[in-house]
């Protein structure tokens, strides 16, 4: 029987020398940022009600995309709030809701039968997206009826009964000629093939006409107007062997009509932008040639799933039935899957044309029983690639393409314009759904936008619901420590009072409107919620604990709307209230007075100070995040207490160097004290003291004078 060894998961037999690594993790993982804020408001432009996620470098293009409201205006200052040197950055990551229910314009494209084919929506929200047209052309390879070109010039030598058998939508037509002579111009018997009469049963499918590459010879093009689902692709023409005139003017073989190209040009305003031509490129082919008298394909959407199906008459058991896409949106076959597919039955030849045979097949046209049986029929993708050109291209519009609709194309000459594009508007509950959203998102400060009434909505009860937001950020089911900071515009009774009424450890709130640029880069006064995005772009980049006390603001200048209040003669009576305030200084510039939050139970050395909350509770995510990364589910070993313990310890080492915590004489310079940490079964039970950072707010000299007194 053989040895077995078990070692690291794994059962050994044969002989030799295994290893395994262990990573002795003391410290965890790097401190996390601290820059991401998160802001809730209304703009023109933009996708509603989506977290949408701005890196710093993707400021400018968010601007123009939300084109102007609180969101568009504020963006910048967020990112670049500060000249103090003391505040290196500003917010690294910007997450915004947008809460007005904007709505994108839209048009369709439609069919030759005038059924709509293709839907575009403005890509951009708002009612100004109602400006955007759109205008189709044909390209530079035309629309074309089912061609046979003659390729003999006349004159013609004609006896008289000569006949040309046409053979179109599994239908004979038989043209019989009546004209005689020893030179009959081509002129003439285009006049001839044109007569209904010389046609069996008066039903002339052609449309004769000068060749437009010979001189004196003759062109015929299937006439659909007689010849009923035969226009472009979908119609052919085919001369039987057995005709007589065929010889002599030219008329051999087969033809099958084509779909042409397109040129979309869009236009908003003064901007035009004309996407490149959707070439007409042939995927595949496919020729029934059993003994059925008809086959018809169609390529359709049945029930969820994308088909390809044929219908052979007399001969059902030659029938073709594929599923290009499932239910669930799972494509099954690539072209060169499919042709192989159908060359593998009876009675069918497929090719694949497409430089791309590994391509989708679900990305071919739609067609309704296109016949297949006399001339093969050419498949192609225009409807696709045109929605491809749209989407990837267009910076005006984004296109979809509609199920089941078939033939090419419509042109439109005039333009075509976009409807349905509307600003929105928001209610209260709309906010709450904002911070809802944002609750598992990992973001440091959160802003709404707002800082008075405005119609139904009532920025105290978005306030509220801000502090509620922060709150539960804070909860032990939270687990996602954030501050907001809140505006009021108003008197200095109604600022006090809603400061009072937040009362929130968590809060911040300011009711000061700042001149700064707007987006067009003229210096604007703007409400106070862009104060707020001011102070939370100084938290954001700031140092963990940084107090933003005394921090100078990039403002031109600061104002009480209704000058009830002077930041300079009221700062006491605003602070007391749980206001956080700026001021001008004498020397120049502007300046936070004191980062203080709502709080008011009591002198709370943490609660009061905006700058100690977040010390506080960055310890409490960090801790628990790396704690949770390195133990939580790996056994409650011998020792297992002791290494939590080392392993906050080490953790608390990298906060006292962060100058997150700070060692005095009551915690032996260690910033913590009072570590216990008990496992109980499969709970790690953690008790810890530590010493958050304070900002210095008060410098108290005592300056003693001494008498002069001189010896010599």
């Amino acid at each position: 029987m053989a040895i077995v060894r078990t070692f690291n998961g794994a059962a050994i037999i044969k002989p030799g020398a295994y290893s395994k690594i262990v990573v002795e993790n003391l410290t965890g993982f790097p401190l996390l940022p601290t820059g991401t804020v998160g802001i809730v408001g209304e703009a023109v432009g933009g996708k509603p009600r989506v977290l949408d996620i701005l890196s710093r470098e993707g400021i400018q293009d968010a601007k123009s995309r939300y084109k102007s409201g609180p969101i568009a205006d504020v963006l910048e200052l967020l990112v670049n709030p500060s000249n103090d040197p003391r505040i290196a950055n500003g917010a690294s990551k910007i997450v915004v809701y947008k809460v007005n229910d904007s709505t994108q314009s839209s048009t369709n494209l439609q069919n030759i039968d005038s059924v709509n084919q293709i839907l575009l929506k403005s890509k951009n929200y708002g009612d100004d997206e109602n400006n955007v047209s759109v205008v189709v052309s044909a390209g530079s390879v035309s629309d074309l009826n089912a061609t046979i070109f003659g390729s003999v010039a006349g004159p013609y030598v004609l006896a008289g009964g000569e006949t040309l058998l046409v053979r179109s939508n599994n239908t004979n037509y038989v043209f019989t000629n009546t004209l005689v002579g020893a030179a009959v111009a081509a002129s003439a018997l285009i006049v001839e093939l044109n007569t209904a009469a010389r046609w069996s049963g008066s039903l002339k499918p052609v449309i004769a006409s000068a060749s437009a590459t010979l001189t004196n010879a003759i062109d015929l093009a299937l006439d659909p107007l007689v010849v009923l689902l035969s226009a472009k692709d979908y119609g052919y023409l085919k001369i039987d062997a057995a005709s007589t005139l065929d010889t002599i003017t030219g008329h051999i073989g087969s033809a099958r009509g084509r779909k042409g190209s397109r040129i979309l040009t869009f236009r908003k305003g003064t901007t035009v932008e004309t996407l490149q031509e959707v070439s007409v490129l042939n995927q595949m082919s496919l020729l029934y040639t059993g003994a059925g008298t008809a086959a018809a394909l169609t390529i359709q959407d049945v029930a969820g799933e994308m088909k390809f199906t044929t219908s052979v008459t007399g001969v059902p058991a030659d029938n073709l039935s594929f599923v290009l896409k499932n239910v669930d949106g799972k494509v099954l076959l690539t072209l060169q899957e499919l042709v192989d597919r159908i060359n593998d039955v009876a009675n069918w030849t497929a090719v694949v044309l497409s430089q791309s045979p590994d391509g989708d097949a679900d990305q071919l046209d739609y067609y309704n029983a296109m016949q297949v049986k006399d001339v093969a029929g050419v498949l192609k993708r225009d409807i696709r690639d045109t929605v491809d050109t749209v989407n990837s291209l267009s910076q005006y519009a984004e296109a979809t393409k509609i199920s089941n609709v078939y033939k090419e194309l419509k042109t439109y000459s005039a333009k075509k314009f976009f409807i349905g594009g509307t600003d929105g508007s928001s209610v209260n509950a709309d906010w709450a759904d904002a911070f809802e959203a944002l609750k598992e998102e990992r973001i440091n400060v959160v802003v709404p936008l707002i800082s008075k009434d405005q119609g139904a909505l009532s920025v105290d009860s978005i306030n509220a619901s801000a502090a509620a937001h922060a709150a539960y950020g804070w909860s032990t089911v939270g687990r996602n420590e954030r501050h907001a900071f809140v505006s009021k515009l108003g008197t200095k009774d109604e600022f006090k009072d809603a400061a009072r009424a937040t009362n929130s450890a968590f809060v911040s709130m300011v009711g000061q409107q700042v001149e700064v640029l707007d987006r067009f880069g003229t210096l604007s006064f703007l409400d106070p919620h862009a104060f707020a995005c001011i102070c939370a772009g100084l938290r954001a980049g700031a140092e963990v604990g940084e107090p933003l006390t005394h921090k100078l603001i990039r403002v031109n200048n600061m104002r009480v709307l209704d000058g009830s209040w002077n930041p300079k003669k009221d700062y006491a009576e605003m602070i007391e209230a749980g206001c956080l305030i700026g001021e001008a200084l004498d020397s120049g510039g502007f300046r936070v007075i004191l980062g203080n939050t709502t709080y008011s139970k009591d002198a709370n050395f943490v609660f009061n100070r905006e700058s100690v909350v977040q010390a506080a509770g960055y310890v409490a995510y960090d801790i628990r995040i790396n704690l949770e990364a390195v133990f939580t589910g790996t056994k409650a070993r011998t020792g297992t207490a002791e290494a939590v313990a080392n392993f906050i310890r080490a953790r608390m080492s990298t906060y006292l160097a962060a100058d997150i915590i700070v060692g005095d004489d009551l915690n032996n310079g260690l910033g913590f004290k009072n570590l216990n940490v008990v496992v109980e079964g499969n709970t790690a039970v953690v008790n810890i003291s530590i010493t958050p950072v304070q900002g210095i707010d008060f410098i108290l000299p005592t300056i003693y004078l001494s008498d002069i007194r001189q010896s010599a």
